[in-house]
């Protein structure tokens, strides 16, 4: 641990703050929930906040903002943590929320939390993004099915059409469904 917090490694600093290291790490590192860091522009902190290998420590920092568009670039990042983005899917921004709704891979619970959104577009993206997740299940579980029923020999033939028959029965459904 430095003077000025814990030793980060720079490779999450974008090129616009090149020379400008020592400097930015420093003023990450005292960065208040509603104070922007004076010697980087609002686009840099943007992309650090996007880097998947910006600290945890900085990410939490960026979480809280001022710009929505950081705020973003966080709730993007595909490093940042399941409790965080629990956070940004409660900001006061619907754009940001629209950003967490829109990934497919979010915990379920989080994607059902913006289903009540107040605001329309961050509900139905994210129901949409429910969809998504449940039609991706069905596509890995019907992949594995043709798998097993690949492997099978001659004499499962039988085996083979009832596996056929529940993966079109399935898709079936799954479509009628959305």
């Amino acid at each position: 641990m430095s003077a000025i917090g814990p030793a980060y490694s720079m490779s999450f600093v974008p090129q616009g703050c090149i020379g400008q290291e020592s400097n930015l790490i420093e003023q990450l590192s005292a960065i208040s929930l509603n104070q922007e860091a004076e010697s980087c522009s609002a686009k840099s902190l943007e992309l650090i906040a996007a880097n998947p290998n910006t600290p945890l420590a900085i990410l939490r920092q960026l979480a809280g903002n001022e710009n929505e568009d950081v705020r973003i670039a966080v709730a993007e990042n595909v490093s940042t943590p399941r409790d965080l983005l629990l956070l940004l899917a409660r900001d006061r921004q619907a754009d940001v929320r629209y950003a967490i709704a829109e990934n497919a891979n979010l915990a379920p619970e989080i994607l059902q939390l913006l289903c009540e959104d107040d605001n329309p577009y961050v509900s139905s993206r994210a129901m949409r993004s429910i969809m998504r997740q449940k039609s991706g299940r069905f596509t890995e579980c019907t992949s594995r099915l043709k798998v097993v029923a690949a492997k099978g020999s001659a004499s499962d033939r039988g085996i083979k059409r009832f596996i056929n028959t529940l993966t079109n029965l399935a898709k079936i459904s799954s479509e009628r469904a959305s």
